[in-house]
């Protein structure tokens, strides 16, 4: 699955952001930390980055499951509780 997702990122076409602190490399055109974080915000206030905001909160909650919740209640159930180290079995 990691691999087909690594080749999917490495075929997605580039885009150039204006304004991009990124692309910054000569030390009189940098920007202040205030500039930074106005420059943060409305990138966070983008429509792109709403619009994806359901999809993060959803991956975020599932990755928290089964990193976190389920691995735990493998060591309450009765069967499994001698297994001191499948939590992170399960995790490797």
């Amino acid at each position: 699955v990691s691999f087909i997702s690594n080749l999917i990122f490495a075929f997605i076409p580039s885009q150039t952001v204006e304004n991009s602190l990124a692309q910054i490399t000569k030390r009189e055109e940098r920007f202040g930390f205030c500039e930074q974080m106005k420059k943060m915000f409305t990138a966070l206030t983008d429509r792109r980055m709403i619009q994806m905001a359901p999809v993060f909160c959803f991956v975020s909650s599932s990755t928290c499951f089964w990193i976190y919740v389920y691995p735990t209640t493998l060591t309450f159930t009765k069967s499994l509780s001698t297994h001191v180290y499948l939590p992170a079995y399960y995790a490797i």
